[in-house]
């Protein structure tokens, strides 16, 4: 008894170290100069705070939840790189109880453990962008735990809610990113064809498999009650699915043999070789859980290769089913190392943890703003730089307008975008170009910004026809005083503060 009290304290204790260590690595970017993707979702977050409406004013291609959880955030922690940083503990921890327990109900505590310690080493990769609370991370800690009650044994008194919470999380996810209600019927169908001995098991199969699809289905349909009854369901379907199908479309012209395992993902090998190894080595009594964990990778296959291909941030949603399978196979691995000396049985899981760290450490040599660099250049660096350089320009009542994709600009110099609709993309290409450009119009002509930014990397498609530039070239001069910083074109408005301040420093 007292071995077995010792055991689960010492199980404690890896575990808080482990989560230790996930809050020392997201502390150390915690001032990383942020991505774009990020900013957006935090000044919607804002912006939902402030009383504006998502979609209808404030826009973006995602499902509703991210803006919503940036916006819970922003309210515990307040408007910055705090409220980042919770929902990175928050996603990052949450991951760490599903895989731990994942492990646990496979092979015990001890496989729980060298889970926990995987993902703690590898769960804010930096070659996978994943230090950062994006939609992937919610995905990720949602999905882990959907995987863990599927393959948690269930009883009687467990029966209703663990199908229940199983839908739920499904469609909670699917909030976050819709391909997951496809996920979600991957599941049920797969779950139907499992194997049946009787009429009555035929029946609960039936019932269980309608938890998985009925509760997301039912749950987006009062989504779009909901958009419907605010006279905002046109607005919220070109965003969600209108435009974002256009995305995926783009995504999938590019595709190629590559994308399926890019050179980014050699975190993800060893995981992938030792999570078959343990497959082929599996009891068949164990053969459940692999299923289970054989659909989640599936899903995440066609979820990456549907995606656009600009950043590796998507293929963070292959983190937890990686870890998984190879703990599981790390575990199946042991058991056939002890048939023939127990001394080697966890050296498979001793290397691997040491590739892990060899992979990892590096990263931390370096300062937050290097990540960013590592991610995408100079470019977000020097966003940040000349954000401040605009508050110099710029007085306190006065505000800017920029056609490009820099919401970091907004974010740092904490101005409200004079338009919900502040990235240039949607307005250059996709099906809804010239109704977001005359929104944006009119945003401007009610907000009457002061300056307005024309970034040359963003003049793509028919951007001299373009409603917002053509009203640009009416209503704004160019700034001469100004040398061109980068890319960036400077204009200000006619009659403006502005411009009369200008015109008194000649």
């Amino acid at each position: 008894m007292k071995s077995s009290s010792r055991s689960k304290v010492l199980a404690g204790l890896i575990l808080l170290g482990c989560s230790w260590g996930i809050g020392w690595e997201r502390f150390h970017t915690y001032w990383e100069p942020q991505q774009p993707e990020i900013t957006t979702y935090a000044i919607i977050g804002h912006e939902l705070l402030k009383g504006r409406e998502l979609y209808s004013d404030l826009w973006d291609h995602h499902p509703p939840a991210i803006y919503f959880s940036y916006a819970f955030s922003e309210a515990l922690a307040g408007y910055g790189p705090y409220s980042i940083f919770i929902l990175n503990l928050l996603t990052a921890f949450a991951t760490l109880g599903a895989i731990f327990t994942a492990g646990f109900l496979y092979g015990g505590i001890a496989a729980g453990l060298w889970g926990a310690a995987f993902w703690a080493l590898i769960s804010g990769d930096m070659l996978l962008w994943a230090d950062q609370p994006y939609p992937e991370a919610f995905l990720n800690a949602l999905l882990s735990w959907v995987l863990v009650l599927l393959i948690w044994k269930q009883n009687k008194v467990f029966y209703q809610f663990k199908w229940g919470i199983t839908g739920f999380l499904l469609f909670l996810g699917s909030l976050y990113e819709f391909s997951v209600f496809w996920f979600a019927l991957l599941l049920a169908v797969v779950y139907l064809g499992l194997n049946r001995k009787n009429e009555k098991e035929k029946i609960d199969f039936l019932k269980e498999a309608l938890w998985l699809i009925g509760i997301p289905l039912a749950g987006w349909i009062v989504v779009f009650v909901y958009f419907l009854f605010l006279g905002r369901f046109e607005d919220f379907w070109g965003a969600v699915f209108s435009y974002h199908q256009y995305v995926i479309g783009e995504g999938l012209m590019d595709w190629n043999l590559y994308k399926i395992w890019p050179n980014f993902m050699v975190i993800g090998t060893p995981f992938l070789l030792m999570a078959a190894t343990g497959f082929l080595r599996k009891d068949t009594q164990n053969s459940r859980p692999w299923i289970w964990l054989m659909v989640y990778w599936v899903w995440v296959l066609f979820e990456v290769n549907g995606s656009t291909p600009e950043t590796p941030v998507s293929y963070q949603t292959w983190l937890p089913p990686l870890v998984i399978g190879g703990v599981w196979g790390l575990w199946e691995l042991a058991d056939w190392f002890k048939t023939r000396t127990k001394t080697f049985a966890w050296a498979p899981g001793v290397l691997l943890l040491l590739f892990c760290f060899a992979h990892e450490w590096p990263f931390y040599q370096k300062w937050a703003v290097d990540w960013s660099r590592a991610k995408s250049g100079e470019k977000t660096v020097e966003a940040y730089d000349f954000a401040k350089n605009l508050d110099g320009l710029l007085r306190k009542n006065e505000n800017f307008y920029e056609w490009g994709g820099d919401t970091q600009l907004y974010y740092t110099t904490r101005r409200d975008p004079p338009s919900g609709v502040f990235t240039s993309s949607p307005l250059s290409r996709g099906p809804l170009t010239d109704r977001l450009s005359l929104r944006v119009v009119s945003d401007l002509e009610f907000s009457k910004p002061d300056l307005f930014l024309f970034n040359r990397n963003a003049a793509n498609g028919n951007w001299d026809r373009n409603p917002v530039l053509i009203y640009v070239k009416t209503h704004y001069l160019p700034i001469r005083k100004i040398p061109v910083q980068g890319d960036m074109l400077f204009f200000a408005r006619k009659g403006g503060s502005l411009e009369t301040r200008l015109k008194m420093l000649k």
